[in-house]
């Protein structure tokens, strides 16, 4: 399913490495992902390490899992009757939910061959050791690689699934790369995820704004609401979870400061899974 970002050809993989037809070679790292990231300018790319490894320990506590699994039911059901399935996880991140989704999709015998694409070299290097475990044993139905969601590395017509959680949009792309009867499936915030989170830190706490449903190339077949509370029991998980968010970058040092009063803190999570059909 990964094509050379030169000249477009099959990728093969030969050992530490991928090749193509015209022998442009991109190295696997030891960590077992490929960069395939055109454009190398300006050093680190995407989420910091910070960023990442607070995220990693609040989905690890399971916090999210009520959306991973209704996601992951989602994609079974989708899928029902076939005997392999091609998923692409666009802005991966640490595979929290690939991972899931991968294990669910071989219990049921759909031998599923996944690809995960993020920009960031770190979130990739913590999706292998999710994958691959302390081992490294490389798990070969499972393609990393380190590239734009604008410019996918994968390709044309060869995927069944493409899933974007809390990630780029990029319609033409994913149209691209799905199979005619393909599924685009996204989860994005509701109206008040996070809302006690937003309303330790500013005065006036805002709702999220839902864009319009439509998407070009691409109809939309079903909507599923999710919301619940869970509960963060120390400082460190709940600045875990402010560290992950957009709302670290935005945050003055001053309204950063107001989370050190809290010792816990119960919060509210709303979810929107959105299933569109390639038009």
């Amino acid at each position: 399913m990964l094509i050379c970002p030169i000249c477009k050809t099959k990728l093969t993989r030969e050992a530490s490495r991928y090749v193509c037809e015209n022998r442009h070679s991109h190295d696997i790292s030891k960590y077992g992902h490929v960069n395939l990231l055109m454009s190398q300018k300006g050093g680190n790319h995407g989420d910091s390490r910070e960023m990442l490894l607070s995220r990693k320990n609040f989905l690890d506590s399971g916090a999210y899992s009520p959306m991973r699994e209704a996601l992951t039911e989602t994609i079974v059901q989708l899928t029902d009757g076939y005997n392999s399935v091609s998923l692409l996880d666009s802005g991966c991140g640490e595979c929290y939910y690939t991972s899931r989704i991968k294990e669910a999709l071989n219990s049921f015998g759909k031998n599923p061959h996944v690809i995960g694409i993020d920009i960031s070299k770190e979130a990739l290097r913590l999706a292998a050791q999710r994958f691959n475990g302390e081992c490294k044993k490389v798990d070969s139905s499972v393609e990393l690689a380190v590239a734009s969601s604008y410019q996918l590395p994968v390709a044309e017509c060869s995927t069944n699934v493409v899933i974007s959680v809390f990630a780029p949009l990029c319609s033409d792309e994913f149209a691209r790369v799905l199979k005619v009867g393909g599924y685009f499936i996204t989860v994005i915030p509701g109206r008040r995820h996070l809302w006690e989170l937003k309303s330790a830190i500013y005065e006036k706490p805002y709702e999220n704004e839902i864009m319009p449903y439509e998407i070009d190339k691409f109809e939309l077949v079903s909507k599923k609401e999710l919301s619940g509370k869970f509960t963060l029991a120390s400082k460190e998980a709940i600045f875990d979870l402010f560290t992950m968010t957009p709302y670290f970058c935005r945050t003055s040092e001053q309204d950063k400061t107001k989370l050190y009063s809290l010792d816990s803190l119960e919060c509210s999570y709303e979810f929107e899974i959105l299933v569109y059909k390639k038009s």
